[in-house]
């Protein structure tokens, strides 16, 4: 799988700067790892994230949302898009050498259900690839560090409540738990 290079200015185009940068800095990470297709994108969205860092285009979106998929459709970023929630993708076992999911799980009550998924739609020796927040991203907003910043920390702490449940944040973790929810499918690795 190829990568686009300029990743930082192909969002600054189309989207705000602090998502932007956010993005870009997700982009980075995905960038160091092997995509070996067939590639599922699970929580595809509109296509932004997968039209910008990949140079070549998925072979599978999914997202539970319509018009999410009529914008990846509009972008071209993948081959085939399928509106289903993570957990009930109607393929095979074993379809695809890398799944992966940006920015998706923490917005998922069961996410359980969607790593089950993961590992039966995962070919043997497969990879799974996630980003995903700790307890601490809301805390590195914006707004929080002003709130912080200028002694309202009450007000500070309220955003944070507000922040989460505004975007649905089901799941924050500190990075070992979600490597132990994540590593669910690591121990169950095909062979």
């Amino acid at each position: 799988m190829r990568f686009n290079g300029d990743v930082l200015a192909g969002y600054l185009s189309e989207a705000p700067i602090p998502l932007a940068l956010e993005r870009y800095l997700e982009a980075k990470i995905f960038q160091t790892l092997r995509f070996e297709r067939p590639i599922l994108d699970i929580g595809c969205g509109e296509g932004l994230f997968a039209k910008n860092v990949f140079a070549e285009r998925i072979d599978t979106g999914v997202d539970i949302d319509p018009r999410e998929l009529q914008g990846a459709r509009e972008l071209d970023a993948y081959k085939e898009l399928i509106q289903t929630k993570g957990n009930a993708i109607d393929k095979p076992s074993g379809s695809y050498k890398t799944v992966f999911s940006n920015s998706v799980l923490e917005h998922i009550p069961d996410i359980e259900a969607v790593f089950g998924e993961v590992y039966r739609l995962l070919a043997p020796r497969g990879k799974f690839y996630v980003t995903v927040p700790s307890q601490f991203f809301e805390q590195y907003t914006v707004i929080h560090q002003i709130l912080k910043g200028t002694g309202l920390h009450a007000v500070a702490d309220k955003y944070r409540q507000f922040f989460n449940k505004f975007w649905r944040h089901y799941h924050c973790y500190e990075p070992k738990k979600w490597e132990l929810k994540v590593g669910t499918i690591s121990k169950k690795e095909r062979i």
